[in-house]
């Protein structure tokens, strides 16, 4: 979840959040992250909101200047350096060598990079830049530095869609707004992992999870058990963190969780469309919320790591 400011936290675990990303703005020349529909999943610095007796911790991601993390003139004390794992910059008409020394600057401090694309014709200039850090810092380096991308809602699909084709063969996340992405299918076609999250806005994971299997674009739409996978694990696997258990119900992972009051349970398809799995329930594929009334799931309780941060 992310947050523009980080006084709404205190409201969130009863929104089923036990963890949230909190958007800063650190630099006199950074873009201003409200202009952008940007979500957030990974952090710098780590720092906890009163939720009563208990505690949420808010993950951090700074917004700055593209050459200003280049300069590494952001990178020292805008932000706390415990726990600092990411910068975020707006790509705008950012020149090549501006890219590059942002994914430079990054990789080289173990900083994990994300850029809000809000241009059109982005694609080769990124590819270019990324091309020219992978010369500097070798070809593992980059592809495992966590690059995460953005796509300001001003853009269409089209123009995103060659973005992506630009960048074919280079390893990247994406997160998007549910409630506003011209691309969700895509993405997954395309073997990009994903992760979803609501700009400055508290963001309904279930009512997200159902905005997505019915996109108003018919080959957009994506089951619901790709979208929940996208609001649990993707999200995880966004903010490197966690383990390769994070996000899921399973021995060994952490006792981060929600329960949630439901009226039925069923497994769902991406509407008007057909699933790769059984629908049969005697086929034991996890059952999910319906989601096809008005009535949502209501959450009862959040847990993060075996603490509850809120109980209905």
């Amino acid at each position: 979840m992310t947050l523009g400011a980080s006084e709404q936290a205190s409201g969130l675990a009863g929104w089923g959040i036990a963890v949230a990303v909190d958007v800063a703005c650190v630099s006199r020349s950074a873009a201003d992250p409200a202009q952008s529909n940007s979500t957030d999943a990974s952090p710098v610095g780590t720092r906890a909101v009163d939720t009563g007796d208990r505690e949420l911790t808010i993950l951090r991601w700074p917004t700055a200047g593209l050459t200003d993390i280049g300069a590494g003139t952001a990178s020292t004390d805008a932000v706390p350096s415990t726990g600092s794992v990411g910068w975020r910059a707006v790509t705008g008409d950012a020149s090549e060598a501006d890219l590059e020394g942002f994914l430079t600057a990054c990789i080289t401090d173990s900083l994990r990079p994300a850029l809000v694309v809000d241009r059109p014709g982005t694609g080769p200039v990124l590819r270019t830049a990324l091309e020219a850090a992978r010369e500097k810092l070798g070809v593992h380096a980059v592809n495992a530095s966590g690059l995460r991308l953005e796509f300001a809602k001003e853009l269409t699909a089209a123009e995103i869609q060659a973005v992506l084709d630009a960048l074919d063969g280079f390893g990247f996340s994406v997160c998007m707004d549910p409630a506003t992405t011209p691309l969700a299918a895509e993405y997954y076609r395309r073997g990009i992992p994903v992760a979803l999250g609501g700009g400055h806005t508290p963001l309904d994971p279930w009512d997200a999870v159902k905005s997505l299997v019915n996109h108003p674009e018919p080959e957009q739409r994506i089951s619901a058990r790709a979208a929940f996978t996208a609001a649990t694990r993707g999200a995880w696997r966004a903010l490197g963190q966690g383990g390769p258990l994070a996000g899921q119900l399973v021995p060994g992972a952490p006792a981060t969780y929600s329960r949630w009051q439901v009226e039925a349970l069923m497994v769902q398809a991406a509407s008007g469309t057909g699933a790769s799995w059984s629908t049969d329930p005697r086929a034991r594929t996890p059952l999910l919320p319906a989601l096809e009334d008005e009535s949502l799931p209501v959450c009862m309780s959040t847990v993060a790591e075996g603490r509850e941060l809120y109980a209905r």
